[in-house]
């Protein structure tokens, strides 16, 4: 990433780290380049996933991320690690999925960082992959599938 301009957004909950990464923020001379807006909801958080780049989620656990298909359905590329459960982000080419470790990070953001038309790719295939199978009649289609199978196994 060499010596360019790049802004940096952390949005959520910082489970009481803030301070500290402020802190760090500061000692490495970045603070004009990292922001910590805390908690963004409504069309505050759509326009930040619009704006993106790209959406990182460093987590250590998670469950199938909600924010993947959120910035999905924005066309942002994400880069997640292994425990967000969401494996179908490097399949579907919307993104990377790296071990939760500074080097897995370090890794696949250097990679998707180094192309700007590779990560508009990525969003593009990733908003195909959640239109196709989370938008919320492919949700509903696919519960009344299982209703009424279930339906059938266990009859009046």
């Amino acid at each position: 990433m060499g010596s360019e301009m790049c802004i940096r957004d952390s949005v959520g909950p910082d489970d009481g780290m803030r301070d500290a990464l402020e802190e760090r923020a500061g000692a490495l001379g970045i603070t004009d380049r990292v922001h910590f807006t805390g908690y963004l909801g409504g069309s505050e958080k759509s326009q930040a996933y619009h704006a993106a780049e790209l959406l990182v989620i460093p987590s250590r656990q998670e469950a199938m991320s909600i924010v993947v298909l959120e910035a999905g359905i924005a066309g942002t590329p994400v880069l997640i690690t292994e425990p967000c459960g969401f494996g179908e982000v490097a399949k579907a080419g919307g993104g990377r999925v790296v071990p939760p470790t500074l080097e897995g990070l370090e890794d696949g953001l250097t990679g998707m960082l180094q192309n700007p038309e590779l990560l508009k790719g990525m969003g593009n295939r990733l908003k195909e992959h959640v239109r196709r199978h989370f938008a919320w009649p492919v949700i509903a289609s696919k519960y009344a599938e299982e209703l009424a199978r279930h339906v059938k196994r266990f009859p009046r």
